[in-house]
C-alpha cells in the first residue's frame, strides 16, 4: 500500500503545481511572506495588460484589525523618494 500511496501523492503534487496559473503562484507566495511577517500592503502585477493579480495582504491597521485590500491608499513620506 505504500508502495503506491507515495509515488501517487508526488504525482497529484507536481500535476497541481504546475496547474496552477501564475497569479495563484504569487497569491500563494505573498501570502507565504505575509505569515511570516515580512510583507504587509498591496500588490498588482499585469503582464501584456491583462491583470495577474490584484489584492491586500497583512493590516492596514493593526490595532483595529483592519486589512489592506487592492483599494487601500497608502500615505507616502521622504523615505519613499528612493522608490518613486
Amino acid at each position: 500500500m505504500k508502495k503506491i500511496f507515495f509515488p501517487a501523492v508526488a504525482l497529484c503534487l507536481v500535476y497541481l503545481s504546475f496547474a496552477q496559473e501564475p497569479g495563484d503562484k504569487l497569491d500563494i507566495l505573498i501570502t507565504a511572506y505575509t505569515k511570516l511577517h515580512k510583507f504587509n500592503g498591496s500588490v498588482l502585477v499585469a503582464e501584456h495588460g491583462a491583470i495577474l493579480l490584484n489584492k491586500g495582504y497583512g493590516f492596514r491597521n493593526a490595532s483595529d484589525k483592519i486589512m489592506n485590500d487592492e483599494h487601500t491608499i497608502f500615505q507616502l513620506g521622504s523615505i519613499t523618494k528612493q522608490f518613486t
